[in-house]
């Protein structure tokens, strides 16, 4: 049992910790610092959801039926009338038609969805994205009715809907906000005041938009009354409501997302970031992730930020957090998406994850997991209990294998490295390095026979329009310099081939 405890607390803590442990893309050695801190961790051990109604229709119900049949969970569809023939009703264990093609009497039907819930027996409604995955109503409605909602709790979905509520709540979570006007007086002259205090260019937001509906920049006072009518009509019209907030506008900005998941107690975790800032009218284009440029510690401060954003309105799932971001790498909150965004996919390609077995996962049957690392002499122990039966193992890091020793045994445990870092890793086990990407070499700084020192410049190459300089992973000598200057480098071909040292050698008997 103590060795079973010991796989239970590590198997989490290192899914958890090695989002918070990476810092930066280009890995130096590995350091770890422990603290020592006791926390719950939630691991399913047996199955509450043997059936899950997904409350949505083309790609993003095909999305969760694929990671539904991985785990063994029949699927539930639904269909109006337009999408009789649509690939998720052919997907589903079963498929139940909810009305004609409009979308209020079909997919925003809340009683409907919920009749076919009870009618399939199925124990959870996955709403996927859009239509009624961020409507606290249907939330609640699910609650009530004893099914399992697979989103965050209707309280975090209320108080992040409402811009000026979020805003309040981030600001006394100590999560940076945009300096602005959240208040209760909606009157123009008010607005306009505050427009003046915070100073031109403005942004007029409407208080319960979204989508870039209910926006607009105000770069002088002469235009702000009709700037502001222009945007009260028009969130009126998206969301049957014109109250609106103001706040200084930020030039050249850069919109940068968090990725976040939380369980069902407070524990929270970030999975890097997104950036999303190639838009047209307000709408995402292009996502990037890791977002480029972002130095190792603003992207450490980014990652904690939407952790306390997410702890602060005990956030359950899978969510974004939104920041605006200026030309020194400054950033403030937006907003806040409880839901599994469309983008979503962009953020599993880089850490190697399936955030929907994650949502999935957190809804099962649990047991408490209890641990701690301290340290006696010169020796670090993992002291562990699951469901009240403790255990303590020595603890031993190697590269990236988890030893641990106790009177049962020993046990081995990988850590995981992200898809988007193994080609990096391997660059410093294959004794040289590799080209990161397809690209031109512009110059080579070294020949075979050269001595070269760890983070000396091999070669530059071009690709994407942008120089990349290839540096050594290691002391060494050149053994072969594969590519000349004007060469095209296909991607995670070896550039340059070292020597063998002694330490390689006997590393390898």
């Amino acid at each position: 049992m103590a060795a079973a405890s010991a796989v239970s607390v590590l198997l989490v803590a290192a899914e958890r910790n090695r989002w918070h442990r990476l810092p930066s893309l280009l890995l130096p050695p590995r350091t770890w610092v422990w603290r020592q801190r006791t926390m719950k961790y939630t691991t399913a051990t047996g199955r509450n959801i043997t059936k899950v109604l997904i409350a949505n229709r083309g790609e993003i119900a095909c999305r969760v039926m694929r990671t539904a049949k991985k785990l063994g969970v029949q699927t539930v569809a639904v269909y109006s009338e337009a999408d009789r023939n649509s690939m998720h009703v052919d997907m589903a264990d079963e498929a139940y038609s909810i009305g004609p093609a409009p979308s209020q009497q079909s997919y925003l039907s809340m009683e409907k969805i919920i009749q076919v819930a009870k009618t399939s027996a199925a124990q959870a409604i996955h709403p996927g994205c859009g239509f009624l995955s961020e409507n606290m109503e249907f939330a609640e409605l699910c609650k009530q009715e004893g099914i399992i909602f697979i989103g965050p709790p209707p309280s975090a979905i209320r108080d992040m809907g409402i811009k000026s509520t979020s805003k309040s709540i981030m600001a006394a979570a100590g999560v940076p906000v945009v300096e602005g006007y959240h208040g209760e007086d909606q009157s123009d002259q008010c607005l306009k005041e505050h427009a003046r205090r915070i100073g031109y260019p403005v942004m007029i937001k409407a208080v319960r938009g979204g989508g870039g509906k209910g926006m607009r920049i105000v770069r002088s006072e002469q235009e702000f009354q009709e700037q502001l009518e222009s945007a009260r009509r028009e969130a009126k019209k998206s969301f049957n409501d014109d109250a609106m907030l103001i706040e200084k506008f930020v030039d050249t900005p850069r919109h940068v997302e968090v990725q976040v998941f939380g369980d069902h107690h407070g524990n929270a975790v970030y999975l890097f970031e997104r950036d999303c800032s190639v838009q047209r009218r307000h709408q995402k284009i292009i996502e990037e992730a890791p977002a480029p440029g972002i130095k190792s510690e603003v992207r450490k401060k980014l990652g904690e930020a939407a952790v306390r954003a997410a702890k602060a309105v005990n956030y359950v799932g899978a969510g974004t957090v939104e920041f605006i971001m200026d030309s020194k790498h400054n950033f403030c909150f937006m907003e806040m998406n409880t839901r599994l965004q469309v983008e979503h996919p962009v953020t599993e390609m880089i850490t190697g994850t399936d955030l929907v077995e994650w949502q999935l996962r957190i809804e099962d049957k649990t047991f408490q997991v209890l641990g701690n690392l301290y340290s006696e002499g010169d020796c670090t122990y993992l002291k562990c209990s699951v469901n009240g039966v403790a255990s303590k193992a020595k603890l031993i890091i190697l590269e990236n294998t988890i030893y641990l020793f106790s009177k049962e045994g020993s046990i081995e445990i990988d850590i995981p490295v992200p898809k988007y870092l193994s080609s990096v890793s391997s660059q410093e086990t294959q004794g040289g390095p590799l080209a990161p990407m397809t690209g031109t070499i512009e110059k080579v700084f070294v020949k075979a026979g050269d001595k070269v020192k760890a983070g000396d410049s091999l070669m530059v190459m071009i690709a994407m329009k942008m120089e990349h300089t290839i540096k050594s992973p290691k002391d060494g000598t050149v053994k072969k310099v594969f590519y000349r200057e004007g060469a095209q480098a296909n991607r995670h071909t070896p550039l340059v081939e070292f020597e063998e040292e002694e330490s390689d050698k006997r590393e390898s008997e």
